[in-house]
């Protein structure tokens, strides 16, 4: 039996303490998510409040911790930081809060430094050499010289077999997006130089990358401009689709719209940078770059590319075709997503928050067999060339004595003309012809 009390106002006693905001339940908390590109499996990292703040690292197949308590997987890059680690290969690498040093470590195990003591370096935003996982690329803000007119960022290369780390790229105040093509002959990047801030004007290069026959450096070639020009256009968030295409946003028509670079073989200088579209939409894909996490894209396969925009206050998510340069709307029922991450073989990930509950990690599947599914709305039988599947990796639930629930589970498919079903319901499709 509940008791009613009264109490004078601003004198009623709350059973909802501070400690009870603060504690999380299994999913909140999400600050990051991270894609093993080569097992596929997902990673996500957690704010701990009750545990000094900190920052965790999570299995999202058990929700295991992959570390102790004592390690807090946390950047101050770009003073609001994020992007604080990447797995590879089941290997993962992390910028420690407490001194600011990368380490390694596998689930369970004890994390190992691979960069010097050096307080005034500071880690984030990694790439691991696909061939040669012990060369990381990362960003770093070297704060030598603390005086803020002469901190300096640039991208360097850690080898994590020597602890040495090397500068690679210079040149530019700041640096963001470091990553290697799936074969590894290429880095791609984006750079921008202040007053500005990325989403007001920033370039994307892509290098060709060689390694040395010692296997502890790497050389690059001469760096081909993709997209972008100080003070008058934005590109950003450039993620490779393939070995010789990068796929990434740029506002040229105005609107920060689906943009490609494709080259041919050992041509780079030759490539061309184009929007998806022959006709832009009139919304913003992508987002502002505060802090170094905020991804809008992932590739599903070397064709097929889900995309992020902001319209009406809430997300859309997009699928895009580039051979076709059509692209479609995805129904969803999240009122914003982020922390999108595609692994190039038929998995995206990302966060997505609906508008009354708490936030879900959820994937994106594209099988090329076709699949049987089945829903609350009905049952269907999918034997299209491309499957698509949205939905919740684990359950979300809030503390309460009720059982839990699952809070989201969709399945949809997608026919070879981009006609997208979900449950029963039509997704709106953009095409043009050219």
């Amino acid at each position: 039996m509940t008791i009613r009390r009264t109490a004078p106002y601003g004198n009623w006693k709350s059973p909802i303490g501070a400690d009870t905001v603060a504690a999380q339940s299994f999913s909140a908390g999400v600050e990051d998510i991270f894609l093993d590109p080569v097992t596929s499996k997902v990673y996500f990292a957690q704010k701990r409040p009750e545990e000094n703040g900190r920052s965790a690292i999570v299995d999202a197949s058990d929700r295991k911790d992959v570390f102790s308590g004592e390690w807090d997987a946390r950047t101050k890059v770009h003073e609001y930081g994020g992007a604080a680690a990447v797995v590879f290969g089941d290997i993962i690498y992390f910028s420690h809060f407490a001194d600011d040093r990368v380490y390694k470590t596998v689930k369970g195990g004890t994390p190992v430094p691979i960069t010097p003591v050096s307080p005034a370096q500071r880690f984030a935003d990694f790439a691991v050499h696909p061939n040669q996982p012990n060369l990381v690329v990362a960003t770093v803000e070297d704060h030598t010289d603390p005086h803020p007119a002469r901190v300096l960022t640039y991208l360097a290369l850690i080898d994590a077999n020597t602890s040495t780390v090397t500068k690679l790229v210079t040149k530019a105040d700041f640096f963001l997006c470091a990553r290697f093509s799936p074969d590894g002959k290429y880095l791609s990047w984006q750079q921008w130089n202040f007053p500005d801030l990325p989403w007001q004007s920033s370039d994307i290069y892509v290098a060709p990358v060689s390694v040395t026959r010692s296997g502890t450096k790497i050389e690059l070639g001469t760096a081909v401009h993709v997209a972008g020009k100080h003070e008058q256009v934005v590109a950003q968030d450039p993620s490779w689709t393939s070995d010789g295409s990068l796929h990434f946003v740029c506002d040229i028509s105005g609107f920060l719209n689906p943009w490609k670079f494709t080259f041919d073989g050992s041509n780079l200088a030759g490539g061309k940078a184009e929007p998806i579209l022959p006709t832009p939409l009139e919304e913003e894909f992508g987002f502002p770059q505060w802090w170094m996490s905020r991804h809008g894209s992932g590739a599903l396969n070397d064709n097929k590319v889900a995309f992020l925009s902001f319209k009406h206050a809430i997300s859309k998510l997009y699928i895009a075709d580039l051979k076709e340069r059509s692209i479609t709307e995805v129904p969803t029922p999240y009122a914003h997503i982020q922390y999108m991450h595609g692994d190039g073989n038929g998995r995206v990930v990302a966060l997505g928050s609906p508008a009354g509950a708490n936030e879900e990690l959820i994937e994106l599947t594209s099988d090329a067999s076709g699949i049987q599914y089945s829903n609350r709305c009905h049952h269907h039988q999918s034997r299209t060339p491309d499957f698509l599947r949205l939905t919740s990796l684990f359950l979300n639930t809030m503390p309460s004595d009720s059982n839990p629930t699952i809070a989201f589970a969709m399945l949809l498919t997608m026919d070879p003309r981009t006609q997208i079903t979900m449950a029963g319901c039509q997704a709106r499709s953009h095409q043009s012809s050219f």
